[in-house]
């Protein structure tokens, strides 16, 4: 139980304040952003309530759920508690956000927008942090055909993206304070790089591995 403390702790802290403070928001309250920062979506405030709340508790039972569905539920023995951390660290990051909206509803000066590639560095550096100590399965990590095919290689691409994700989550950090008007320019190639970067180091670590 004292595990779950602090993701419950946070969502219901979310809930309350969301409730507590439900009929001074707008009908409207922003959702999405652009790379600039500005405001390019809105929901009604009782969607926008369900939404965060659905994500967070999404979040909160993943680390329950896929021990007992993944068919390689035995391995999950051996990061349980770096799970844990994951799934906290990340529902942390979405409490931030859904502060962020409600207090923006409420009329105070949040610039989410900008916020947003702090929370993002924020979130890429702690799972960074964590993922060389995830073991294979089909859930969580970099689920590649070499990966899942291979232990050695999981462990492999996992070190290595562990230390990339620092890396990008960093450069998101960093992204918060440099006056770029179309921050896009900068995020789409990180995020292609990531992407393919790890997919492309599972194919040649596997490759390596077979012929070992």
């Amino acid at each position: 139980m004292k595990k779950h403390i602090i993701a419950i702790l946070l969502f219901i802290c979310s809930l309350v304040l969301w409730i507590i403070n439900f009929h001074n928001l707008p009908s409207q309250l922003p959702v999405h952003w652009d790379f600039s920062g500005q405001i390019n979506n809105y929901d009604s405030k009782m969607q926008t309530f369900i939404e965060l709340h659905a994500i967070m508790l999404f979040v909160y039972l993943l680390p329950i759920v896929t021990p007992k569905i993944d068919p390689r539920k035995e391995n999950y023995k051996l990061f349980q508690r770096s799970l844990y951390f994951m799934a906290t660290g990340i529902l942390f990051i979405f409490f931030l956000i859904n502060m962020s909206v409600l207090f923006y509803g409420l009329g105070y000066n949040v610039h989410i927008g900008s916020m947003s590639f702090l929370f993002i560095g924020l979130l890429f550096m702690f799972l960074g942090n964590y993922m060389p100590h995830v073991r294979s399965n089909y859930f969580i990590g970099v689920r590649t055909p070499w990966t899942l095919s291979n232990e050695n290689v999981w462990k492999k691409t996992h070190r290595v993206s562990g230390r990339l994700f620092m890396i990008v989550g960093l450069c998101f950090l960093l992204l918060y304070f440099i006056p770029v008007s179309n921050k896009g320019i900068i995020v789409i190639p990180l995020i292609i790089f990531l992407v393919g970067f790890t997919t492309i180091y599972s194919y040649i670590a596997f490759k390596k591995e077979m012929k070992n």
